[in-house]
């Protein structure tokens, strides 16, 4: 069957990921107390930053370095290639490149989740019509398993996946 027929629209694949992502969240058991944050919860991220985030991809193409405060505290949670993405950078790529990137939680259930993770991310680019150089964002409530899970898809060839930190 044509996949233009089974996703007409241009941003299908991220409602398709959304969607995903939701699904995961609710079989997981959702967010815990610790995770949840008020509306008078400080953003440190927030709190000093007046010029804009630089973009994650430059003009030329390249990957610039990622932000300090992006890198993970926890060596456990650095992957091989070092791309790190705060949240608002990750989705501001989204909304530059009009939905023409992979949105991929690493799940909660374990390492073995990775194949899966990694499927999601393959199949999203046969079904959906993604370009072949799509990012791939992952995110994921367990630092270590979405880094293992940038290792495991740069390692199947992506050129451009980030771990999305905060």
């Amino acid at each position: 069957m044509n996949p233009k027929l089974l996703f007409p629209f241009a941003g299908t694949a991220a409602t398709l990921v959304a969607a995903a992502l939701a699904a995961n969240l609710v079989a997981c058991g959702g967010l815990d107390e610790a995770t949840r944050l008020t509306p008078s919860t400080p953003q440190p991220q927030a709190a000093a930053r007046t010029a804009p985030l630089p973009s994650l991809i430059a003009d030329d193409g390249s990957l610039p370095l990622s932000l300090p405060e992006a890198v993970p505290a926890d060596p456990g949670a650095r992957t091989r290639s070092g791309h790190y993405a705060l949240r608002e950078q990750a989705t501001a790529l989204d909304f530059e490149r009009r939905g023409d990137v992979v949105w991929v939680d690493a799940g909660c259930c374990g390492f073995d989740a990775a194949d899966t993770a990694a499927g999601i991310v393959h199949g999203l680019r046969a079904a959906a019509e993604v370009s072949p150089d799509a990012p791939v964002l992952v995110t994921g409530q367990d630092p270590r398993l979405a880094a293992h899970l940038v290792n495991r898809l740069e390692e199947d060839g992506e050129r451009r996946v980030f771990l999305v930190t905060r």
